[in-house]
């Protein structure tokens, strides 16, 4: 029997046909088995080396200072569930705790405590303490009671430590020059905050600095304006002023606490649910997770550096807030370059200068101010040109740093974190390197200490009225 249109098949040969069929689905089927098994052996190969891999990382790696700046939460459970590595929405990005509620200064660093800070898109990540005066440093009060001459180091996020201690720019004096250095820089603040902390701990000391080093910012005006202007709510800094129709406004206080209070809360939810504990899991314990993690985000900085041409601005980055746009709105970095010396509102910040320099005149202690360009402002010489022209109208002593920096044979790029406008640790030895050659901060320059009267805290007193 022929089968018509198949030539010379019968039907012997269709069975043939579709038995050699048979054998190469089943030849398939037999492939695909074996490679689904060896895949399968693969994946329980390669999950049972991780496992070993993160159970040898986690007992036997020494500290975590090397994936820091990678992993914040690895090893930090306790730290991650008290909520001191996470801010909540509308709270400064600050350990939990670091800082304290001041009646005088709004806030202020908590005496002895620590804790785990991250800046640059979470990039670095670096330990923090204080000492028993509230100053991020390792010498405590009784240090500077022992008749040694010491510098006394102010400022705003520059000078309190964008980078861990022993890159520290006060620190690297310290070492190169052998004085003793008081770090009481704090975080957010102007010099009207910075000269009544100033008076605090000197009146705790009991003798006075052979000289005051005060870092300026270009924010310094906008929180001289507002001071005292930010609180503590439930561990973490919040601001209680905002800038409304370019007028400061103070948040009512009940307010911010109910937006905290629930920012904490979701964040709380956030880590109480399965998907949450699985997360934090693998944050704590997971150091191949974390590589994976960091991985991911670098491409992600690699897509943000290609679309985004400026550092990430304080103005920037606070500006959502429900109560108003940032208190860096009020006087910007750009009006202290171009209206400081005619603007009233810089006229707060002036006259805290001012007394700072009739203090020292009063109280022997010499003054030096020096002005901080951030990485926006690299090799702008004239920056500062209105403040340098009016501090050398006032007499106040200062040194602008801009061609310091300029100068330092280092990129914008080295000297600055990738993500923020502060120096990052290279900026940092820099800077430290660059003072210890300065003539009046050698240790043949710094003279012996002398008593704080009871009037050396007048002028704290008289610059808050």
């Amino acid at each position: 029997m022929v089968i018509t249109g198949c030539g010379r098949c019968d039907i012997r040969n269709i069975g043939v046909y579709v038995a050699r069929g048979s054998r190469s689905a089943h030849e398939v089927m037999r492939r695909i088995a074996s490679v689904s098994s060896t895949a399968g052996q693969t994946i329980v190969i390669v999950l049972a080396t991780l496992v070993v891999f993160d159970l040898l990382a986690y007992l036997l790696l020494p500290g975590t200072i090397g994936v820091a700046h990678f992993a914040p939460a690895y090893r930090h459970s306790r730290e991650l569930r008290d909520g001191s590595l996470y801010a909540p929405e509308g709270a400064g990005r600050y350990p939990r705790y670091y800082h304290a509620a001041d009646g005088m200064l709004g806030f202020d660093i908590s005496p002895r405590t620590e804790g785990v800070a991250r800046i640059s898109n979470d990039q670095y990540q670096y330990h923090i303490f204080s000492n028993d005066l509230g100053c991020f440093s390792h010498h405590q009060r009784a240090d500077y009671e022992t008749g040694r001459p010491y510098v006394y180091f102010a400022g705003d996020s520059f000078t309190w430590g964008y980078a861990a201690y022993a890159s520290k720019f006060a620190t690297v004096w310290e070492k190169l020059t052998g004085v003793l250095a008081a770090q009481c820089g704090v975080t957010h603040t102007g010099q009207r905050h910075q000269f009544d902390k100033f008076n605090r701990v000197i009146q705790a000391i009991g003798v006075m600095p052979a000289v005051v080093v005060v870092g300026f910012n270009a924010t310094d005006p906008a929180n001289d304006a507002a001071y005292p202007h930010t609180t503590i709510i439930d561990g973490y800094e919040v601001d209680t002023v905002h800038v409304k129709d370019q007028r400061l406004v103070r948040a009512d206080r009940s307010r911010l606490e109910r937006f905290v209070g629930a920012s904490v809360q979701d964040v709380q939810r956030k880590n109480r649910s399965t998907r949450g504990q699985v997360v934090n899991f693998f944050k704590v314990y997971s150091l191949s997770a974390n590589i994976l993690n960091r991985v991911l985000r670098n491409g992600a900085d690699v897509v943000r550096r290609m679309t985004t041409t400026r550092s990430s601005s304080l103005t920037e980055r606070d500006a959502r807030s429900e109560f108003g746009a940032t208190l860096y709105t009020y006087f910007t970095a750009d009006d202290t370059r171009n209206r400081y010396s005619t603007d009233r509102r810089a006229d707060a910040n002036k006259a805290a200068i001012l007394r700072w320099r009739d203090h020292a005149a009063q109280n022997g202690y010499r003054l030096i101010f020096l002005l901080i360009p951030w990485k926006d402002h690299f090799g702008d010489r004239t920056y500062f040109a209105q403040v340098a022209s009016w501090m050398t109208a006032n007499g106040v002593s200062f040194i602008d740093l801009t061609p310091v920096v300029t100068q330092s044979g280092m990129s914008r790029d080295q000297l600055y974190w990738q993500f923020d406008p502060h120096f990052n640790e290279a900026g940092n030895r820099m800077l430290g390197t660059y003072l210890a050659g300065l003539p009046e901060l050698k240790p043949g320059a710094v003279k012996m200490p002398t008593p704080v009267t009871s009037s050396a805290a007048v002028g704290s007193a008289a610059l808050r009225r």
